[in-house]
């Protein structure tokens, strides 16, 4: 059962399929992993914070101020490659300060990242106080690269997350040391890992991943606004959970963590198709988090038992 989530999104596409015939047409299959690329980005930066046992808040306004940095520097005609590479250094910096804050004075990941959570929303409000600008055609184009009319860049983009995400903590050796620094920090120390180098590494590699996440959704939306970001937060906790990663750290899959992006996203898709009222989904979405923390006890218990991850 180490991949269970799949079979949980297949029964569950099932169910959808049953309520809503057009549910599992292949274009509303591309439509939800269309929509699940930016999160499924997200989710593997806040998937690397969460095995350490720390969390990372900063995911949903490190979006919103990517595409407000994206929309006024087209605003103001700027190459796009300094743009980019603009974006980019943004979330780099962004994950130093929450990583060396976090790894030298041995702060909660909490309180650390919700107060530079407040200090983003702060400076997207500055510069773009409403949503706003545009967005070059060529970025678009770039993102979604569209094959005869077929935006086939999602589907890439979503493959290749998947895939690197998974052989990085899987099969790398920097991945191996995030699970052995989340498991357990004091045996971590005795093996001679750098502990704060490691904190360190990741949170910069969540502000790189959530930065990627930020560009790919400001060609979706095609707008800077400053606060795009905010749901992509609790989604990818909802995610990461739901996947089965522990909250205590060093436990948990990510090709589930995909699942349960996928899974999410289907959610969302099939409760605007049957028209639910917008307000219900924010109580389906407070279910799914509780239910998928409850769950993911259990699940992480059971592996904890059999000696897997």
């Amino acid at each position: 059962m180490g991949y269970y989530m799949f079979i949980i999104l297949a029964v569950v596409w099932l169910i959808f399929a049953a309520i809503s015939p057009g549910f599992l047409t292949a274009s509303n299959i591309y439509r939800i992993i269309m929509f699940s690329t930016p999160l499924l980005i997200v989710s593997l930066a806040q998937n690397i914070v969460i095995l350490t046992r720390g969390f990372d808040l900063t995911v949903g306004s490190l979006v919103s101020l990517i595409t407000v940095i994206v929309s006024v520097m087209m605003d103001w005609k700027w190459p796009l490659m300094v743009i980019v590479a603009m974006a980019l250094v943004a979330g780099l910096m962004v994950g130093a300060l929450n990583g060396f804050c976090i790894s030298r004075f041995k702060v909660d990941p909490f309180i650390i990242t919700l107060s530079v959570m407040f200090i983003l929303d702060g400076i997207a409000l500055m510069i773009r106080p409403t949503p706003g600008g545009d967005i070059y055609p060529e970025f678009v184009s770039g993102i979604m690269l569209y094959v005869n009319g077929f935006p086939a860049g999602p589907l890439i983009i979503f493959l290749i997350t998947g895939v690197i995400g998974t052989l990085f903590l899987e099969r790398r050796y920097t991945g191996r040391l995030v699970y052995a620094v989340g498991c357990a920090e004091e045996r971590a120390l005795l093996r001679g890992i750098n502990i704060r180098k490691i904190l360190l590494t990741v949170y910069i590699l969540s502000g790189l991943l959530v930065s990627i996440g930020g560009l790919v959704y400001t060609a979706y939306i095609q707008i800077g606004d400053p606060n795009l970001g905010a749901p992509l937060l609790f989604a990818s906790i909802t995610a990461v959970f739901l996947g089965g990663t522990s909250a205590a750290g060093g436990v948990g899959r990510f090709p589930n963590t995909c699942a349960a992006v996928l899974l999410i996203s289907s959610i969302t898709t099939f409760l605007f198709q049957i028209q639910v009222i917008a307000w219900y989904r924010y109580i389906i979405n407070g279910v799914l988090l509780i239910t998928s923390a409850i769950f993911g006890k259990y699940v992480v218990e059971a592996r904890v038992r059999t000696g897997g991850v």
